[in-house]
Formats: C-alpha cells, structure tokens, sequence
C-alpha cells in the first residue's frame, strides 16, 4: 500500500508521542529502585525502535509501535460477559511456542515498542516465559486473572524485569468475584501484597462497567491501588456481547472517564491509560496498524482484539506483509467511519461495515 507525505508526517509526530509516552512509562517505572538500569536500557531500546519504523515509514510500511499478542485462547475462568469466550474458536489450532517466538523477533526487527500478552489466560502458556527471557529488551505487559500465578511463575516476574504483571480486576471483592468468581479478588488481592513486598511492578486492567463504575474511579480506590504498588493502570470501557448491553457504561460516565483519567495522571504518580477514550487525542480509533493491531491466538491479524475480522494469517504471511493487509488499509483510509468514539468502541459500533471488509476480500479470494 502506498503511503502518501501526509501520512508520513503523522507516523512521524505518532512517533514523538510514543517516545514521550515511553519516558513518562519509565519515569514512573524508575520510581522503584530496583528497575533503575532496566529503565535506562528500555529507553535506549526505544529509541531504536522508534528509528526502525521511521525506516519502515520511508519504504512504504506504517509499523504500530504496539502489538497485542494472544498467545492462547484457553482460560480457566468463565467471566460474567467474557468477549473472548463470546468469540471463542476451538476449532482452530492455537500458535506453537516457536511461532510466538518467531513472531516477537520480526516485531523486534521492525520496531514494534510494546508487545501487550493477552488471552485467554496467558499463563496457562507457561513456556512463554522462555521466549521473554531472550527478549529482555522487550517490554510485556502480561494481562492475567492471577489465579495460575504460582512460585515457578512468580520467580519469572521477579527475576525478568521485562515481564509485567498486569491483573485483571473488577474493583472491590463483590465487583470481582460477582463477574469473575468467588475466591478470584482474594487470589488478586494476595498477589498484589506479595508483588509489593518484593518490589515487583505490577498494572491493574479495569475493565469499566455501569455496576464498577463509581468505585474504581474514585480518587479512594486509585490511591489505594498505587500504595499497594501498582504503577499502571488500565480503564478498558467495557464492550457487550449478546444480552450484556446493561454492562455499558453511559454517556456521561465515559465523558467523566475521559476527564478524571486526564485528571489522575496529573495527580497520581502512576501510568494511567483510559481505552479507547485516550484515542480521542489522536484523532480517533487506534486500531489497525495506526498504532496497534492484534494477533489472535490462532495468528488471525485482526484490528484489535475487539474486532476478530481478519483477511490473513501468520502463519501464511510475514509481520511485514500483514501490515501492507487490504482489511487493514481498507479501515486506516476510511478512517473518517471511526473519528466518533463518543459511543465507546468505534470498531464495535461499526462491526457490520468491518465484517463486510473482510468477508469481500475472502470472497475475491
């Protein structure tokens, strides 16, 4: 696909957000004694990255500084409303460990920034861990119930500082357990005490509903998140499945969202990132290889993991071919259909028009 100047010079001045987003990160990340030189050594790294995708830019190739990876699609949890369960496809053969390692190597080569683990539940794939500890430089933020979280794993957070434990949480033990199961908030909340004595960096993923609303955007609740040690949090707005409409947060909720997020990175020391509201600042929905994309467990190359439409797959086709993807282009050049994200996620509202996009290129095909 051809690049036009015009967006050359976005990528490039989405290039200094990133930069100046990654030093803030490591800002708040250095905080901890422990992390220091890993925090110095990260931003060299990020430097380079950031000199690999303008090279990529001038050949013609927009690289995402992000990448959400699933490397499995199993879980061990069944959540009230789960959108991976919702869209769960056994059939499939999931990513080999060696492909997963070949596909963080080409990212590496190309200048993807920060590579997101999701599921699924991440640990029960727990020969990834290999895979991280020969790609120190590499920042992981490990999206994880925690209730797999046992000393083998523990001792991988611990000793790799490149891996970060990002809990999924509902807010206090009746929000949790009520959507996730009973015993889940315990199993978390343990977590988070034995992370915090060990000096360990850990993030929070919120997934934001009408119920939790009020609680976990509390300035109560936020400060007593971070006194437990967690530097990164994450307000992911939640988006339905079929009969969990009354799970979506309100208009006025996600403008509050909006504002109050902005609000706690000025007040907090912490990372705070509000999704997709923050994408506002940047004209909009994110997905697509604009700043992300997402590889499904099986090597689908989706938009994000809220959009499981896709017109090709890893396994078939390298990193750098996935991005040049006609579903892809055919969603950043039609990007005016995804500026509006006042009604939440502007791939879901527009699911329909998504799906037809991919099923015409597999009809042509």
């Amino acid at each position: 696909m051809i690049i036009t100047d015009k967006e050359s010079l976005k990528a490039l001045s989405f290039n200094d957000d990133v930069m100046k987003f990654m030093k803030e990160a490591l800002k708040v990340i250095s905080t901890n004694p422990r992390y220091i030189f890993f925090g110095l050594k990260t931003l060299n790294y990020q430097s380079k990255a950031a000199s690999l995708r303008n090279k990529k830019e001038k050949e013609g190739i927009h690289v995402p500084p992000f990448l959400f990876l699933s490397i499995t699609d199993r879980c061990n949890l069944n959540c009230i409303g789960c959108f991976a369960k919702a869209h769960n496809r056994k059939e499939k053969k999931e990513l080999s460990t060696e492909k997963i390692s070949d596909i963080i190597t080409q990212a590496k080569r190309i200048g993807v920034s920060l590579i997101f683990i999701i599921g699924g539940e991440p640990l029960l794939k727990k020969d990834f861990f290999m895979i991280t500890r020969n790609n120190e430089d590499v920042i992981f933020p490990v999206f994880t119930n925690g209730t797999l979280l046992d000393d083998m794993v523990f001792e991988d957070f611990r000793t790799q500082k490149n891996i970060i434990p990002v809990l999924s949480i509902e807010g206090d033990q009746l929000n949790t357990d009520q959507r996730r199961g009973k015993g889940v908030f315990s199993s978390l909340k343990e977590l988070a005490e034995k992370f915090n004595k060990n000096h360990i960096i850990w993030g929070a993923s919120i997934t934001v509903t009408k119920s939790n609303y009020d609680q976990v955007t509390s300035n109560e609740y936020i400060a007593d998140m971070l006194k437990k040690g967690c530097k990164l949090i994450l307000f992911i707005e939640y988006v339905p499945t079929s009969g969990s409409d009354s799970l979506v947060i309100d208009q006025n909720q996600r403008e509050h969202l909006a504002k109050i997020s902005k609000e706690m990175k000025k007040k907090f020391n912490g990372i705070f990132v509000s999704f997709p509201g923050d994408e506002k600042e940047y004209g909009g929905c994110l997905s697509s290889g604009k700043a992300f994309l997402h590889i499904s467990a099986f090597g689908d190359v989706e938009p994000c993991p809220f959009s499981p439409y896709s017109d090709c797959n890893i396994n078939e086709v390298s990193l750098d071919e996935a991005l040049k993807s006609d579903l892809l282009h055919e969603i950043r050049v039609n990007h005016d259909k995804l500026e509006e994200t006042s009604s939440g996620c502007a791939l879901w509202n527009n699911k329909e028009w998504v799906a037809s996009l991919a099923a015409h290129k597999k009809h042509q095909e």
